[in-house]
């Protein structure tokens, strides 16, 4: 029977309904030809998708790298900083208390050399007193020696 249809298919037909089974494998054929072109039209269209994607992905891929190493770099400059940072807190600890001992020896010193000028002082006031004494009971004895003398004579 297939081969006799295949027969009949070869040959003109004569029946309407064949006729109409003929235009519909044609039209079939056409169906299935947009079909396919569609198809791959389709998947073509999706293949670029795929790529642009996969593009899009790798560049995204390559920012995402370079934002770890300025990250990385970052976080190394900012642990160096923060190194340096304890360094110059100890050395002005050690420099604050350092700076206090010499401030309270100094005021300590500062103390010890008014209080010595403030001796001195008032040593040379005591000199002057005591000289000025002296000098007035020897004017006085000198006088009292020459009235003797004057008398005298």
């Amino acid at each position: 029977k297939v081969k006799t249809k295949r027969v009949e298919k070869l040959r003109p037909s004569t029946n309407k309904k064949e006729d109409t089974d003929e235009k519909k494998e044609p039209n079939l054929n056409h169906v299935r030809q947009e079909t396919m072109a569609k198809e791959t039209q389709v998947r073509t269209v999706l293949a670029e998708h795929q790529r642009r994607v996969r593009e899009e992905s790798e560049r995204l891929a390559h920012v995402e790298i370079e934002l770890r190493k300025l990250s990385a770099q970052e976080q190394a400059d900012i642990g160096i900083l923060r190194t340096q940072l304890e360094d110059i807190d100890r050395k002005l600890h050690w420099l604050q208390k350092d700076f206090n001992a010499k401030e309270s020896a100094y005021k300590k010193s500062k103390e010890a050399l008014d209080a010595m000028e403030t001796r001195k002082r008032s040593m040379h006031e005591h000199l002057a007193l005591m000289v000025l004494s002296s000098e007035k009971r020897k004017e006085e004895k000198l006088n009292e020696l020459l009235a003797n003398i004057d008398s005298k004579s």
